[in-house]
């Protein structure tokens, strides 16, 4: 009887005992998730922020190319408008190249360390 009583005591101990253990567990994390998701929410803001920069730099730097072709007098309309298309053209293709290089395979793979796992299992 004795010993069907210390078993259930020592059962129930245990039970509250793991119950204690999971609720701190539990709470530790939950607090870990949410520090992870601020960091995230403020990665997120900061990224978007400096997107809207960059975009504000780019109309400044697009509308100081504009005014300053069209407003030199010493050239004509056509030529005016054959530099602009140039220069935006410009504008566009460097990006583009920039986006290609940086999402190519190869330059992950380079940076990954990736490359250097291939070859060793080559």
């Amino acid at each position: 009887m004795i010993s069907w009583l210390g078993k259930l005591l020592s059962y129930s101990m245990g039970q509250a005992a793991y119950q204690y253990i999971f609720t701190r567990v539990r709470k530790k994390a939950v607090l870990t998730y949410l520090k992870t998701l601020k960091v995230v929410r403020q990665s997120l803001l900061a990224a978007v922020l400096i997107l809207m920069a960059l975009q504000l730099m780019v109309i400044g730097f697009v509308g100081a190319i504009v005014s300053g072709v069209l407003l030199n007098p010493n050239i004509d309309m056509q030529t005016k408008l054959w530099i602009l298309f140039s220069v935006f053209l410009l504008i566009f293709f460097i990006p583009c190249l920039a986006l290609i290089l940086f999402f190519s395979e190869r330059t992950w793979l380079k940076i990954s360390g990736a490359e250097k796992l291939l070859t060793e299992k080559a």
